[in-house]
């Protein structure tokens, strides 16, 4: 079998190497337009708001934990200050970035094969592949860290095609090692390029020399040089054992967690399967294994006078397919977004494979626009099977104000099995409404995108709760986070429900379970906050007291008055004698006297009081709430979207915990509100 490789027979695209690249920039800018509407998912939450704490003054590791390297916040925090603060603004970034690490694929596929159709077919079918990804998985650190390995990989290339002597060939050495390093601090599992590439640079031969060991010790100077330099920078501003902290404590535990599978050839399996089958990785598999095929050929039965270029190349390729392998392998948690850094070595192969199947067809035709047209052909079949039209049409709509961002946004299509950016979008508005800018929000949970799309600060240098509540968590965290929580109190907490990760935590607990166990937690929060609204699986918590509602109440005490007095008079008509009257807090020492007298011979129970049994599901609360009870608010919000649980069927009926809420009647100014209450219908009897 004779297999033409970079063949004038199959360039279809002008010499210039510039017409090139801005073929590939143009088709990635058009296949990345997609991703401009899409929402954060969790982690792109997480390093957005860890970006902005630097920008609001704060000193990252050291003021805030992260459990990931710089560049990760580096690249979000550039992303705010090109675009402002903003999800759109990380995309646009992203956009741009993955349109440059398409660029670098391209001129690696052309330094190290020659120029023809395929580098440019290997810089697009990156983007393609990157693509097809939706918004969980696109503006990731293994997406990011392709850029400068695909840059590394092309100074690289350059190299090994040059025959000039080591000397010369230095600085693209020097430039790959720093670009290494600088992929480094993007994910640690990355590590292993340093020494694949400096065996790479080692087996060039210089002169008459065997081994290389020049261009080997200027790649590995490089790798070190940018270690240095980032090392050196974070001892500076006193970030430094910040940073060696989360590896220090626990990182070798949370690797362990979750782990996925039993020994290295188990792991290789289940890479390959979720591989094969994933429905957006399987493209790349896919195009990719025929490539792979095809790539051994070539090295092979290379064409004599380049053969020597050709294998080193290829080398280059496999050694990149290799090391970004065990980069997911070694993380041990397979997701899907881990595999981004096999995307660039199998779009090189996959391009191997297409000139392989495509060459008889190819080579047949005598015109160029029909090669063009045969080739145009097959990318638009190959987008149409895939999720792009549907991905277009949401792009399009977005764009057109046929449906609002927002609208979109709470789509299921942004529903995880944890995770709906919908549910956090309704609890950053709220807090939005209901506190003020300077106001602190806690997030007991892992997901922080709420403090990033309230643009409220939090209290604490632990932005999520993974390493409170682990398997591996540290004491003296757990320490520290309380001694940060009850010396400066949050006005607002959110409390999250069925968010158990026990891949990452070792622990099948959601966040609120984790809360209960914590029994100083427990007490803290019980004591010091009300349950003020329930949205999805999340609590929205406020501190007693925290609200202003002194200030509320005097100017509508005399409507707060006329309420109570319809009230009472509403219940006495209903010939009972047993009511109380529950007062949320705010209330001064005279109101409490007016409502005591109201109540008599009942007393005032307190709301705190009562949240310390339905929201701990305490169960027996008869003592407390006898067949009615007048509901008071003494501040202006509205009492409909403040009920402490979360209404079910419609806004008369609520249930909470063995008893059933039925809402009577609303008094005039909508201050006060009369319920009867009564065991929910085929509830077992509490205690």
């Amino acid at each position: 079998m004779r297999l033409r490789f970079g063949s004038e027979r199959l360039r279809v695209l002008p010499r210039s190497g510039l017409v090139q690249l801005g073929t590939v920039a143009g088709v990635t800018l058009a296949l990345g337009s997609v991703s401009l509407v899409y929402p954060f998912g969790r982690d792109q939450g997480i390093y957005g708001l860890l970006a902005r704490t630097v920008l609001q003054g704060q000193t990252l590791y050291r003021d805030v934990l992260a459990g990931v390297p710089p560049m990760t916040v580096l690249t979000h925090l550039l992303a705010q200050l090109l675009f402002g603060s903003s999800m759109t603004a990380l995309r646009l970034l992203d956009l741009l970035w993955t349109a440059a690490t398409a660029g670098f694929v391209y001129l690696f596929f052309a330094r190290a094969f020659g120029r023809s159709w395929q580098a440019v077919t290997a810089g697009v079918l990156y983007s393609f592949l990157y693509y097809t990804l939706d918004f969980w998985n696109s503006a990731q650190v293994d997406g990011f860290l392709n850029l400068p390995v695909a840059a590394a990989f092309a100074l690289a290339a350059t190299a090994l095609a040059s025959r000039r002597s080591a000397r010369n060939t230095g600085w693209q050495w020097f430039g790959a090692g720093l670009l290494v390093g600088a992929a480094v601090f993007f994910k640690y599992s990355i590590l292993a390029l340093v020494p694949a590439l400096a065996v790479l640079a080692l087996v060039v031969p210089e002169g008459r020399k065997r081994w290389n060991w020049r261009a080997a010790l200027v790649f590995v100077s490089g790798s070190a040089c940018l270690c240095i330099i980032v090392l050196g920078l974070l001892g500076a501003s006193g970030a430094l054992g910040g940073f060696l902290e989360p590896w220090l404590r626990y990182g070798a535990g949370y690797v362990r967690v979750g782990s996925a599978a039993t020994g290295p050839l188990g792991a290789l399996g289940q890479l390959l399967d979720r591989c094969l089958l994933h429905p957006d990785l399987g493209i790349g598999a896919v195009l990719g294994l025929p490539g792979l095929f095809a790539s051994i050929l070539l090295f092979v039965r290379g064409r004599k006078g380049t053969r020597q270029r050709l294998r080193m190349g290829l080398v280059a390729v496999w050694a990149w397919l290799g090391v970004a392998a065990l980069a997911v392998l070694v993380q041990g948690k397979l997701f899907t977004y881990h595999y981004l850094p096999l995307l660039p070595p199998l779009a090189v192969l996959a391009t191997f494979g297409l000139a392989l199947l495509l060459e008889p067809a190819v080579g047949s035709l005598r015109r160029d626009w029909q090669r063009r047209l045969l080739l145009a052909g097959l990318a638009f079949a190959i987008l149409a099977s895939t999720s792009y039209p549907s991905r277009f049409k949401d792009l399009l709509r977005v764009a057109s104000g046929a449906e609002f961002a927002p609208h979109f946004w709470k789509r299921d299509l942004h529903e995880t099995g944890d995770f709906s950016f919908g549910e956090q979008m309704v609890v950053a508005d709220y807090i939005r409404d209901f506190s003020g800018p300077a106001d602190r929000v806690l997030v007991w949970g892992v997901d922080p995108l709420i403090n990033f799309l309230a643009d409220r600060r939090s209290v604490t240098r632990f932005p999520y709760n993974h390493v409170l509540i682990s398997d591996w968590a540290w004491e003296g965290h757990r320490a520290e986070f309380l001694r940060d929580l009850t010396g400066h109190p949050p006005e607002l907490l959110v409390v999250t429900h069925e968010d158990a990760t026990p891949w990452q935590t070792g622990r099948d607990e959601d966040s609120f379970e984790a809360m209960m166990g914590l029994a100083p937690l427990r007490q803290f929060v019980t004591a010091n906050y009300e349950l003020e609204i329930q949205i999805g699986r999340f609590d929205v918590l406020r501190r007693i007291g925290a609200d202003s509602a002194a200030e509320a109440s005097l100017r509508g005490s005399a409507l707060l008055a006329e309420d109570l007095e319809e009230a009472v008079g509403y219940v006495q008509h209903l010939d009972t004698g047993r009511f109380r009257v529950v007062a949320w807090p705010g209330w001064d020492s005279r109101q409490t006297a007016e409502l005591h007298a109201l109540s008599r011979p009942e007393t005032v129970i307190e709301q705190s009081e009562l949240n310390r049994y339905f929201w701990l599901n305490r169960g027996d609360v008869d003592a407390l709430m006898p067949a009615l009870s007048i509901w008071v608010r003494f501040d202006e919000r509205p009492f409909a979207r403040l009920s402490p649980f979360s209404y079910q069927n419609d806004a008369e009926h609520f249930e909470a915990d063995y008893y059933r809420f039925t809402l009577l009647h609303t008094c005039q100014n909508g201050r006060v509100l009369v319920f009867a209450v009564e065991a929910s219908p085929g509830a077992e009897e509490p205690g």
